[in-house]
């Protein structure tokens, strides 16, 4: 055990040893049930998530939601006025998780009522995909009575406003013409919309809570119309900051065009940002070609227009990032973007690792818990569905619960490591061999958030897995790994 203190010491002194778990699923926790909620959450839970990030839609609440006029006797900033029920699946949401001793954090997004957009009604509704243009002092209205009633008993107290904004599922249109420019039109609804979040919040009695900017998807276009599908993440994030490619405050016509003019700090305390590769059909280590894509492995362009944004005072500085959507798509079920079984687990280890890696990344996240029922929809879960393979856990399953990731040395090996539910002090035998035969090489004792990191093993012929037993007696291992060269970050 003595050398097992000394090794731990060699964990790399940029790690983050408080690493939040993020879960979300809103099929199983908001469309499928009670049972199916409660379920869920203890699953969550039992996999060592600290956190559910719960997407809620506007439209879905709201009265009158296919009508072009608001009710007139309707006030949008009291919950009292929504119709009966209007709240009752997202109180058993925020009930469920407290008993499972789960934090919550609420994204009030489209869809939106027709009543509350902007645009004309063909363009509303066009391909019912109702995301166009939200007016924001609506919006605010909406996210107040949200606050209103998530507090006291059913308080909810970190919030994020709008998912994938950069991207026209969820808000549109991402560009627009302003005279005879192309603008990124998607970032100055948002910075809208963002202000009118916080000022809901503000109004509601949730502006100390912990809000963040962002959600953003990963990847996207640098130039387009109004029916370009998503706007690049790092243009989108820059233009939302007022900011210029060249990462200093826009000027002049631009300042114009993207309505900058006397930018007041944002008080946010996070950045929210999905990193997904290619919609999860690639590993987190992964090159892509675009520069303005931010995936989990080119983090650090997020990290630069942060930096700016906050010398610039649009945000705090060194405001830290959140992932609260993530995941990889396996084959089974999807053969055509899916990688296989075992390489969908090892790439939830890796970017599980990056993350720890990086002080500036607050969480990691896991997107979704049971696969969508299509084979075309999502199918990043842990679980399949029973549609699909009768509802049996995933090799990844194992893997999220107890991730490990063993990093070639040449000559040794290091060892990093998560008993995710048992947190701090929980010893861990890290094993070696083959085919089912497998002895103890070092035993350790976790830290905080139940990591670890052991360097200069011996190295060995056949895989590495971890062993440890929680509290209970209940034995868990890690799925069998081959040590790897490092999975790092890329400096462009």
């Amino acid at each position: 055990m003595a050398v097992a203190a000394a090794l731990l010491l060699a964990a790399p002194a940029a790690a983050n040893r408080n690493q939040e778990s993020i879960f979300q699923d809103d099929g199983v926790l908001q469309l499928s049930g009670a049972d199916a909620q409660k379920s869920a959450l203890n699953q969550m839970r039992g996999l060592g998530a600290d956190t559910v990030h719960v997407l809620v839609g506007w439209r879905r609440i709201a009265p009158s939601p296919d009508s072009r006029t608001k009710p007139a006797d309707f006030d949008a900033s009291d919950p009292s006025s929504y119709p009966a029920g209007a709240f009752d699946t997202l109180d058993s949401l925020v009930k469920e998780a407290r008993a499972d001793n789960l934090d919550v954090v609420f994204t009030p997004t489209s869809n939106i009522p027709d009543w509350a957009s902007q645009c004309s009604t063909s363009k509303a509704r066009k391909g019912h995909v109702y995301t166009c243009d939200p007016d924001p002092q609506e919006y605010q209205q909406y996210v107040t009575a949200l606050g209103k009633h998530f507090s006291g008993d059913l308080a909810v107290s970190r919030w994020s406003f709008f998912n994938e904004p950069n991207f026209k599922g969820w808000l549109r249109p991402q560009f627009k013409k302003v005279g005879r420019t192309s603008v990124a039109y998607g970032a100055i609804m948002y910075r809208n919309l963002l202000r009118a979040g916080i000022a809901g919040l503000q109004a509601s009695d949730h502006g100390p809570d912990p809000l963040y900017a962002g959600g953003t998807a990963p990847i996207g276009n640098q130039r387009g119309g109004e029916n370009t599908k998503s706007s690049a993440p790092g243009l989108f994030i820059r233009r939302t900051f007022c900011l210029g490619d060249n990462l200093r405050p826009l000027r002049g016509s631009d300042a114009r065009a993207y309505q900058c003019s006397h930018f007041t700090r944002l008080p946010i305390k996070g950045f929210a940002h999905h990193p997904y590769t290619r919609g999860g059909s690639l590993m987190p280590t992964s090159s892509i070609i675009k520069d303005d894509e931010i995936t989990l492995k080119y983090i650090g362009r997020l990290e630069r227009i942060l930096g700016a944004a906050g010398r610039y005072k649009r945000i705090p500085s060194a405001t830290p990032i959140y992932a609260t959507e993530f995941g990889i798509q396996s084959d089974p079920p999807d053969d055509l973007f899916g990688v296989s079984l075992e390489r969908q687990a090892q790439g939830i280890d890796e970017a599980d690792y990056m993350s720890w890696r990086n002080r500036r990344i607050r969480s990691v996240a896991q997107y979704n818990l049971i696969d969508d029922a299509s084979t075309d929809g999502f199918n990043t879960g842990l679980v399949f569905n029973p549609n699909t393979r009768d509802g049996v856990e995933k090799p990844s399953y194992a893997a999220y619960r107890t991730p490990i990731v063993v990093i070639n040395r040449s000559s040794t090996v290091d060892v990093w490591g998560q008993a995710r539910p048992a947190g701090p002090n929980q010893k861990v035998e890290i094993q070696t061999g083959s085919g089912g035969q497998f002895q103890t090489m070092q035993s350790v004792q976790t830290g905080t958030q139940g990591y670890f990191f052991v360097s200069g093993l011996e190295k060995r012929s056949g895989s590495w897995r971890l062993s440890w037993t929680d509290k209970q007696g209940q034995g868990y291992t890690s799925r069998e790994a081959k040590p790897e060269s490092e999975p790092r970050f890329s400096g462009r």
